[in-house]
């Protein structure tokens, strides 16, 4: 449990975050990238619920948990690009989702085109196990190494930024 001096000091910062040149074509404070097969649904219920509750406005993707690894909708990349903030909840298996990654993608794209914040969260997984996977290339076909290699340069690229790690045990 946190100390109410460090609860205290994270309320200040979030308002520091969330309220500073607030733009109007905003729809979300944060828009919230996990793995559903990886994360606890603890872990996502608990952070969305900590969010909201400072008045945070988040979007959490519910058709994922409907539509799993399908091509991403229209109304997602809508809500990463009104977003003023996306959290990325790496796992074991976040880059094995092909809808995890085309969040990735258009989270990174939003990162450039227009400054978004980007914060990495690094659950049950260490930042050099995301970084380091095993080599995939090998006998891959050439289609399947520059998709390989894509997803490496997008998760390389927001592994670069500072982020948090949480452990669950």
């Amino acid at each position: 449990m946190a100390s109410s001096a460090s609860s205290s000091s994270t309320n200040q910062d979030s308002e520091l975050i969330f309220n500073y040149d607030r733009n109007p074509s905003w729809i979300y404070d944060v828009f919230l990238s996990f793995c559903d097969k990886d994360t606890s649904e603890s872990f996502q219920s608990n952070l969305y619920t900590a969010l909201t509750a400072d008045g945070i406005v988040v979007y959490k993707d519910e058709d994922k948990l409907l539509n799993r690894d399908q091509i991403i909708t229209s109304s997602v990349l809508h809500a990463i690009e009104g977003s003023r903030l996306s959290i990325i909840v790496f796992s074991k298996i976040y880059a094995d989702s092909t809808w995890c990654l085309q969040e990735l993608e258009k989270i990174t794209e939003c990162r450039r085109a227009t400054g978004q914040i980007v914060v990495p969260v690094f659950y049950d997984v260490d930042l050099s196990d995301v970084l380091h996977q095993e080599d995939l290339l090998g006998e891959a076909s050439e289609y399947l190494k520059q998709t390989i290699l894509k997803k490496d340069k997008l998760i390389r690229e927001v592994c670069n930024i500072s982020g948090f790690a949480v452990h669950s045990r």
